[in-house]
């Protein structure tokens, strides 16, 4: 391509030559007047633009070329040694978390839901504990009424708010994976446990 180049502005440069002896002439160049050696000239200017262009091209694309390959054989040693194996085991790592870490969300959403009388409920993902936080006055008075009187319980039916964070907890292990803590919170120093159930076992019980 620059070969052509090179020769159609040789050609140019000879045609506008020829159209210079032409008009000073008063002659045809090779015969045929000045007119024809215009059109010539045009021809070899439009023929020098395109293989101009051309050749630009054809550069601009090594150079991209060039930067493509400078570019991975910068790629990091440990990424280039690693078999498609490693690569896809990793790529598998990430989707479990990324799924795990769904689980978890929607667990909290469902608990949420679930435990919207009773008061607030925060995920810790660093010891897998969901804990509830109790806010409602219908709920938190009469809780802490309970916690003066521990002995009093069973009178105000606490069994059945154990027995809803059993199923909560067995919820969870189903749902997300084993090894989940929920815990019922002191309304007065909520990072104090009051309840605590792992995998549908209470592990805590304040009142007990």
């Amino acid at each position: 391509m620059l070969y052509l180049f090179i020769s159609a502005a040789i050609a140019t440069i000879l045609s506008l030559f020829g159209v210079y002896n032409s008009i000073h002439n008063h002659s045809g160049w090779l015969g045929s007047g000045w007119i024809v050696s215009v059109i010539i000239a045009i021809l070899c200017i439009s023929a020098t633009v395109f293989t101009g262009r051309s050749v630009q091209n054809t550069v601009h694309q090594n150079q991209i070329a060039k930067e493509e390959a400078k570019k991975s054989s910068k790629m990091p040693e440990l990424t280039k040694n690693m078999t498609i194996d490693q690569l896809t085991s990793e790529d598998s790592d990430q989707q479990k978390a990324a799924k795990t870490d769904l689980k978890e969300q929607n667990a909290l959403k469902s608990l949420a839901r679930s435990f919207a009388t009773i008061g607030k409920v925060s995920f810790n993902s660093s010891d897998k504990t969901y804990s509830v936080v109790p806010t409602t006055k219908d709920f938190a008075g009469p809780l802490r009424q309970i916690v003066k009187n521990p002995e009093n319980a069973s009178k105000a039916n606490f069994d059945s708010i154990k027995e809803s964070f059993v199923n909560s907890s067995k919820s969870i292990q189903k749902s997300v994976d084993s090894g989940y803590t929920l815990q019922l919170m002191n309304p007065d120093q909520t990072s104090k446990s009051l309840l605590s159930v792992k995998d549908g076992e209470i592990i805590y019980n304040y009142f007990k």
